[in-house]
């Protein structure tokens, strides 16, 4: 049995009133609420990211996180597409977040090796094949240290080895990773 959901239309033509209905969640009213406001949604990702992937991959999953909550959805004199919009707002806001962890952890790496920071990209590959020549547990702590951004407790831990191990390991690391990047 499909769910009811109200859902505010826009405003019409005619009218210049918006209607609100309750309408049965089934694929054809799900496939127009989707036909009628992606373009929008990736418009608006598109416009926050600055990258057609990501905002396409972004838009996606606004549509995902709307049907996953859409019992959630509360009719109200504004159109579906205002709840659409809040959900896009905060994915972008996480993504946007999670891309500056994820450079900021990079350039304090890059740092701690004395490599120039900023292109994230092209050193991504230089990195991803010197870690190939670490040991394994060289690797692990590189990772989850600089790469995953734990602390050196949490990866004593998750390792189970002492913190002093795990600070000696690290520096090991970063000597020999250093030196196999300046070679």
């Amino acid at each position: 049995m499909a769910a009811t959901v109200s859902v505010a239309l826009p405003a019409t033509a005619a009218t210049g009133a918006r209607e609100t209905t309750a309408a049965p969640l089934d694929e054809a009213t799900w496939s127009k609420i989707f036909d009628d406001n992606y373009a929008l949604i990736y418009r608006y990702a598109h416009a926050r990211l600055g990258c057609r992937e990501d905002a396409e991959e972004l838009a996606s999953q606004v549509f995902l996180e709307a049907l996953r909550s859409i019992h959630l959805y509360k009719p109200t004199d504004k159109p579906i597409l205002a709840w659409l919009y809040g959900i896009a707002r905060n994915l972008v806001a996480n993504h946007v977040r999670r891309k500056q962890r994820a450079k900021a952890a990079y350039d304090t790496f890059a740092q701690k090796l004395s490599l120039p920071a900023g292109d994230f990209i092209v050193d991504r590959l230089a990195l991803s094949q010197a870690l190939g020549k670490l040991t394994p547990e060289q690797r692990d702590v590189i990772v989850m240290r600089f790469i995953s951004g734990l602390s050196t407790p949490e990866i004593a831990a998750a390792m189970g080895r002492k913190e002093g191990a795990i600070y000696s390991l690290q520096v090991r690391a970063l000597a020999s990773l250093r030196k196999v990047l300046s070679s």
